[in-house]
């Protein structure tokens, strides 16, 4: 059976954290679920580039590979995320993401009962 992870993703900027927002499901190892969750921060911070106090980081790939490591240093400031495995809390508090680890489970041929049980979860009311 594969592992089933909830991803949080977000900017840490004035009290917001990655906790605050919706999380995502992954599948698969741990290394990879930090990996997604880790790229969808850094997603997130490019988006408010230049907004909210966060400065504007170049795309310019012209710029000298040194100025391209101090901008990477200074968006990292920014990125918060974490990683945590299917859990009930999550999905009383995200309702929604029962049917999104259904399609997740029906796609990754794993038996939903057997998830449930591994995980201790049950369809939030």
């Amino acid at each position: 059976m594969k592992e089933y992870w909830l991803c949080y993703s977000g900017i840490n900027l004035a009290g917001s954290f990655a906790s605050d927002n919706e999380p995502s499901i992954c599948v698969g190892i741990k290394e990879d679920a930090d990996l997604y969750a880790y790229e969808e921060s850094i997603g997130e911070v490019e988006s408010y580039e230049g907004l909210h106090g966060i400065p504007h980081f170049t795309d310019d790939e012209e710029e000298i590979e040194k100025e391209d490591y101090e901008h990477y240093d200074e968006m990292e400031n920014y990125v918060d995320y974490y990683v945590e495995p299917i859990n009930q809390k999550a999905l009383d508090n995200f309702p929604h993401l029962w049917s999104n680890l259904q399609r997740w489970v029906e796609s990754s041929k794993d038996d939903f009962e057997e998830v449930c049980k591994k995980y201790s979860i049950r369809k939030p009311e």
